[in-house]
Parts: structure tokens; C-alpha cells; sequence
């Protein structure tokens, strides 16, 4: 009855190199638990639940976060990776942060760097 935690997925399109069309992400781009709500296991429920949503809409997903919650995002199967701002552009998002990729096509693969 009461709303302990929320996520957002934002659909968002990028520009990658030697590829004529745009190509569509979902941004993770928010995921809350209340304080009182932390530690109970619900963040794995609710991250879960994104992944599976990740997958089916068959897109990738970008995230980006302070350098202290990579670790977070790395046991929940997420990793680390490193864009040339040649290769991708992202619109509409600076990126000055982690970014953190999940279910990343094989185009994207050839032009990222994983940490």
C-alpha cells in the first residue's frame, strides 16, 4: 500500500560511429528506496525487475553514477566501461560521471572499453 522505492527507464536514442541510424537505450536514470526501506533486499528485487525489462524491450542501457556506487552496480551485473565521445554521441546527457552499461549489443561492444 505504500511506495518503499521507484525506478525510471528513459528511452533515449544515441549516435554510433558507422552507423547510418540512430540507435534507441533506455537510460537508467533513477532508483530510489526509502531509508527505512534499505538493507531489506528490495534494491536486488527492484534492479532485477529493470533487467528483465532491459532485456525484453531488447535494448541496451547506460547508467551513470558517482565513482562510490560503481561497486553497487558491478555485483548486480552491471560494468564499468569507457566511451570515446567520437564514437557514441549521447544526447541531451553530459557525461561527467561512472558510466555503468547492461545487455550492450555486439556493435557497441567493438567501440567501448571495459573496466
Amino acid at each position: 500500500k505504500n511506495l518503499v522505492g521507484y525506478t525510471t527507464l528513459r528511452k533515449k536514442t544515441c549516435k554510433i560511429k558507422n552507423l547510418s541510424k540512430k540507435t534507441k537505450y533506455l537510460l537508467f536514470d533513477t532508483f530510489i528506496i526509502k531509508k527505512n526501506y534499505q538493507g531489506k533486499k528490495l534494491s536486488n528485487l527492484l534492479m532485477d525487475f529493470n533487467k528483465i525489462i532491459i532485456k525484453q524491450t531488447d535494448n541496451f542501457s547506460i547508467l551513470l553514477c558517482e565513482k562510490t556506487l560503481s561497486k553497487y552496480y558491478k555485483k548486480r551485473g552491471w560494468y564499468e566501461i569507457k566511451i570515446e565521445k567520437e564514437d557514441i554521441k549521447f544526447s541531451n546527457i553530459l557525461i561527467k560521471s561512472k558510466i555503468m552499461a547492461y545487455n550492450t549489443p555486439p556493435i557497441l561492444k567493438k567501440l567501448i572499453t571495459l573496466k
